[in-house]
């Protein structure tokens, strides 16, 4: 009889820890679960749907914030968000970028994932204006002229200027640690094809010395007749300035 019993204690016991194992494995996550990265799912998820080169967007969207979003305040020239959707007297990509993905001005402002969309599709609408077709928006080197226009400069030496940090950026890779989660893009070697900008001025580019205009010009100092010696304040004060 105690035979019986130990053997029924023990079939109770082992039967109680099976179902404390099947509880646990219910409510417990499972071991090899990725932490979630919201940002660097969204910049892979908007490059899909708009079909821009993945790293190209997260280097665009680090030349313009370092994918800092402000918590939704706007920039001194009107940008917000990761990409810089700006809405200004002159400039209004914020509400293009609504436009395009159908998305409400207000949650463009704040939510990191629908800004990166509307910087993904106004990237896009840059490169379709200019007829790159399925197999060049494969290669990261032909968006430089779309990259140059995102950035909306004030002169084409500028556009130029930003769009080779934007590269620079994909040569040097980026490693950062954004507010929802870390972004990487590995470095890599891609040939811009800066088409009309390679005719542009490169800001960039290593200023020689000032050298004289003629070689035998000699410098003579001006005479005492072209200035008044003054004794400031109680003479001579200065009434305005060129």
């Amino acid at each position: 009889m105690v035979s019986v019993q130990v053997r029924r204690s023990r079939r109770v016991a082992v039967t109680s820890a099976g179902l404390l194992v099947a509880v646990l494995s219910v409510f417990s996550p499972p071991a090899s679960a990725a932490p979630a990265d919201p940002m660097a799912d969204a910049f892979a998820g908007s490059a899909a749907t708009y079909e821009v080169p993945r790293d190209l967007l997260v280097a665009l969207a680090y030349a313009e914030t370092h994918l800092d979003n402000h918590h939704g305040a706007p920039s001194a020239s009107g940008g917000y968000g990761v990409m810089h959707l700006v809405s200004n007297p002159t400039t209004h990509t914020l509400e293009q970028a609504a436009e395009l993905t159908a998305a409400p001005v207000e949650t463009l402002k704040t939510d990191d994932a629908a800004n990166i969309a509307g910087g993904a599709a106004l990237l896009r609408a840059h490169a379709d204006r200019l007829g790159l077709d399925a197999t060049a928006r494969k290669d990261p080197g032909k968006w430089y002229t779309a990259v140059a226009r995102y950035g909306n400069a004030t002169s084409p030496e500028v556009a130029r200027l930003y769009a080779d940090t934007v590269y620079d950026l994909l040569a040097h890779g980026v490693n950062t640690a954004a507010p929802n989660g870390t972004v990487t893009v590995a470095p890599q070697a891609v040939t811009p094809d800066r088409g009309a900008y390679a005719h542009t001025p490169d800001l960039n580019a290593p200023r020689l010395a000032a050298a004289v205009d003629y070689p035998a010009a000699k410098w003579v100092a001006a005479g005492s007749s072209n200035y008044t010696v003054s004794n400031r304040p109680t003479s001579n004060a200065i009434d305005r300035i060129v």
